[in-house]
């Protein structure tokens, strides 16, 4: 992270600063991926949607079911699970994760970020992964630290706003 940080809007107006110098594309099913340097061998995903209401739920009680569903307490690969309130009456998640991927083990730090507004419930899923051995070394350590205050500062701006329905930087 050389550049400082850039802010980019997604879909539902999810705001979110992220390392300036990394890369952005789209992947499928709405998944906004970034890069850094090939050295660094990391991904950061974005997924942003709304959380679907059953017939009977608030959007505030389906928010919960689905931060529920993202700290996944029946799977033996996460770890260091936390939901909180964070400071604008949204929820903030964090989970971390081990997983095998192509023969090689990964580390997956995982983040929700939701807020109810205008009677629906937003949601914003992300995922910074890299090999499970560069864990808690730099640059990857300062990478989660400067990830987690974005994911903790980031907000879900007014959907009308174009910039923010394209995915245009702010």
């Amino acid at each position: 992270m050389d550049g400082g940080m850039r802010v980019w809007g997604f879909a539902q107006g999810f705001r979110l600063a992220v390392p300036a110098d990394w890369r952005r594309e789209e992947e499928a099913d709405g998944l906004t991926a970034f890069q850094g340097s090939a050295r660094d061998l990391s991904v950061f995903r974005v997924s942003v949607r709304a959380v679907p209401c059953g017939a009977t739920e608030t959007p505030a009680v389906a928010l919960q079911r689905a931060a529920w569903l993202f700290l996944r307490p029946d799977d033996p690969r996460l770890s260091d699970r936390d939901l909180e309130t964070a400071a604008d009456g949204g929820l903030l998640g964090r989970a971390v994760g081990c997983y095998a991927e192509s023969g090689e083990i990964w580390r997956h730090y995982l983040w929700l970020r939701g807020c109810c507004a205008g009677g629906a419930a937003r949601l914003a899923l992300l995922d910074y992964a890299f090999p499970a051995g560069c864990d808690g070394r730099d640059p990857w350590r300062s990478l989660v630290a400067a990830l987690d205050a974005a994911i903790i500062a980031a907000d879900f701006a007014d959907v009308a706003n174009p910039a923010d329905a394209a995915g245009m930087p702010a």
